[in-house]
């Protein structure tokens, strides 16, 4: 199979899907990406970017002329600058690179005046984590007596907690990013403002310190919190509301203290921070992103941008002073039980902070998304903006290495979601045809490199999300480097037990069904509410897949057939799901089982899949709390956003009651068999 023929803009002439057809990108399209994104480029070869250079440790080489070495400081505080790595000449006047540099990213300065090169130091493979299980959350929807509305921090830490006693080590959630604090709050956690800092909406209230200095006016203002743990969907525009009006009036009694203060000073010396916070100050001043802002405030770095911030210093210290909170209520969770595994997006909005910092080297007018496949034949368009692989490599990665040192932070592992993305992006001009689209193709190898050379740095254990359409390379790439990529069983046809150990194993993942919803046809009913076209082969595929790793383990009895799942006109009952066990594998009739939860062929089923994986092959597996409650619906329907209820369903029982699931006997499988 030829590889897509590249050209300047590294827009590929091409794909080949996953049944290896070749899909060719027009000229008319390429010409259109190219013109969106030409000046950019052009001022680009006017200033030639600094050179890079990636070496691996116990390596030297000679320099082609003497240079000072300014070495990066070791890891210290998550959110340093960048930039502190000027002023730190460790190394003076060598010829050649010494075999023990550490890990970082240096800068190599001739004493000639030659052109400075960023120079990578990055490790070949990373050390797999030990074997063993953890749990997967959507944190929102997993609330508890006293959450307002959603799952928090404090909710967290407390899962963290019970996820220990369970016997899990791990436990991963959705991703945190800062939304844009706007009264409409996006509800998707892979479409912030920022991957780089945290949204207000995940505070716990009752551990802000200083919260008892309102203590009656917090309680008024709890009553109408817990009130939205009632309501069948997450609120996330009253939960804001409600959470910014308590911080608004605890931050009045306290930010005149000295231990204030003290907690923003250093939020005050970071650029970024004060960025962040000056941004969502601009956000409430103008009620909007900042491509609708008066131009003046459009580039960070403007003197009008400085004046703003002087001006509303006590606003901005404010927001400063919530990501400190942010960050001290996660470290929290961390440090009460299971580790915790934090997840990357592809990409962020175009409005948002991330995009506002870094549109030097955005294509804004291009989207990020997927071609059609089996799963979504339409294709899909992420709404999230794209970075041009020449000027992100031109800023020494900075941005890259900026969004892995937060979300790194205090975690034990980081999933990286569409790892693919590092190699390459399916790009779309904005507002175009999802299937109009054309690969653009990142330095991948160099994007992975940084990712696990900051791994390595804070002691993380770096996992890439490789479902879908994936090229060769990324996979060999992957596994050279020990980076474990993930094993599904709605995917996989070879035993779970041969599942390659330098992986994440699970039965689904949020884009996909549970195994209730799967089983009883509410998931095709789902699809069908939501105005998509059902077809019911992968269902099929799925519901075999799930037969076979069932037979072999045990007997489930047989129930009665259910009524229809969807509307006749979209699943046809003759289309319905049927077993494709044989008596070999055990009487298994998935097919034929009641739509309702809690079923005992329902129940069984998901018990028995998660002893088989326990079993499997992989290094870390991973159970859902969505089935652990037998959950019919996915978190997420792939290609629909108000069709559906995306990411604002709830659990259906709060974190004290999980005992009271299938948790217990999901764990105990886990015990015996992992």
């Amino acid at each position: 199979m030829s590889p897509p023929h590249l050209d300047l803009w590294r827009i590929s002439d091409g794909w080949h899907d996953v049944r290896g057809h070749w899909n060719p990108v027009s000229e008319v399209l390429r010409d259109r990406l190219r013109n969106s994104i030409d000046e950019k480029l052009r001022e680009e070869d006017s200033h030639p970017a600094p050179p890079v250079w990636f070496v691996h440790p116990g390596e030297t080489h000679e320099l082609h002329s003497t240079c000072d070495i300014h070495l990066e400081p070791a890891p210290g505080h998550s959110a340093q600058p960048i930039s502190s790595l000027s002023g730190h000449p460790d190394l003076l006047a060598v010829n050649s690179l010494p075999s023990d540099l550490p890990l970082g990213r240096h800068r190599l300065v001739p004493l000639n005046g030659g052109t400075i090169t960023n120079l990578f130091v990055v490790p070949h493979s990373q050390r797999l984590i030990e074997r063993g299980w953890g749990w997967t959350t959507q944190l929102y929807a997993t609330r508890s007596s006293l959450s307002w509305g959603q799952g928090d921090l404090g909710d967290l830490r407390t899962l963290a907690a019970w996820a220990s006693d369970c016997g899990a080590s791990l436990v991963s959630h959705n991703p945190l990013g800062d939304t844009l604090p706007l009264s409409h709050q996006e509800p998707s956690p892979y479409f912030t403002s920022s991957r780089r800092y945290r949204s207000l909406l995940y505070l716990n209230l009752n551990d802000v310190p200083g919260a008892g200095l309102i203590a009656d006016q917090l309680a008024r203002l709890a009553v109408d919190g817990y009130a939205l743990n009632s309501l069948p969907l997450i609120d996330r525009d009253e939960i804001f509301r409600l959470k910014l009006d308590a911080l608004g009036r605890i931050w009045t009694a306290v930010s005149g203290s000295d231990s204030v203060a003290s907690m923003i000073a250093a939020q005050r010396c970071d650029d970024d921070a004060e960025a962040h916070a000056t941004f969502n100050t601009l956000v409430q001043r103008f009620g909007t992103g900042w491509r609708s802002w008066d131009r003046i405030y459009a580039d960070p770095h403007s003197r009008s941008v400085a004046e703003f911030r002087d001006s509303h210093r006590d606003d901005v210290d404010f927001w400063l002073w919530i990501q400190v909170l942010l960050d001290q209520q996660y470290r929290e969770a961390a440090g009460v039980g299971a580790g915790l595994m934090n997840d990357l997006p592809v990409g962020f909005n175009a409005d948002g902070f991330d995009a506002w910092m870094d549109q030097d080297c955005l294509a804004l007018d291009w989207r990020i998304g997927a071609p059609g496949d089996d799963f979504n034949p339409d294709g899909q368009n992420w709404g999230i903006v794209p970075y041009l692989p020449q000027k992100l490599r031109a800023r020494g990665y900075e941005p890259w290495i900026a969004t892995l040192r937060s979300v790194m932070a205090h975690t034990t592992a980081l999933r990286i979601d569409h790892i693919m993305g590092l190699f390459r992006l399916f790009v779309i001009p904005a507002n175009a045809e999802t299937t109009n689209g054309a690969y653009l193709y990142h330095y991948g190898t160099e994007m992975l490199d940084i990712a696990l050379m900051e791994a390595a740095r804070a002691g993380v254990t770096l996992c890439g999300e490789d479902l879908g359409t994936v090229e060769d390379g990324v996979r060999r790439a992957l596994a050279e480097r020990n980076v474990m990529g993930y094993r599904v069983l709605w995917f996989e046809d070879s035993p779970m037990t041969d599942w390659s150990d330098a992986s994440i194993g699970s039965i689904s993942t949020h884009d996909l069904p549970t195994i209730a919803g799967l089983i009883g046809g509410g998931d095709a009913k789902q699809r069908a509410n939501a105005g998509l076209a059902v077809d019911l082969t992968d269902d099929e595929a799925m519901l075999d897949r799930l037969t076979r790793s069932l037979g072999s383990r045990s007997q489930v009895p047989e129930s009665q057939a259910p009524e229809s799942q969807a509307p006749e006109s979209q699943v046809p009952e003759s289309q319905a799901p049927e077993s494709q066990g044989s008596e070999s594998q055990g009487s298994v009739s998935l097919g034929s089982v009641s739509q309702e939860t809690g079923t005992p062929v329902t129940t069984s089923a998901i018990v028995l899949a998660h002893r088989g994986l326990a079993e499997a092959g992989s290094r870390v597996v991973f159970a859902s709390l969505e089935d652990a409650c037998a959950v019919i619906n996915r978190p997420n329907v792939p290609g629909t956003v108000d069709e559906n209820p995306n990411w604002r369903e709830p659990l259906p029982v709060p974190i004290e009651d999980l005992d009271g699931t299938l948790a217990p006997a999901i764990a105990e499988e886990m015990r015996a068999h992992r």
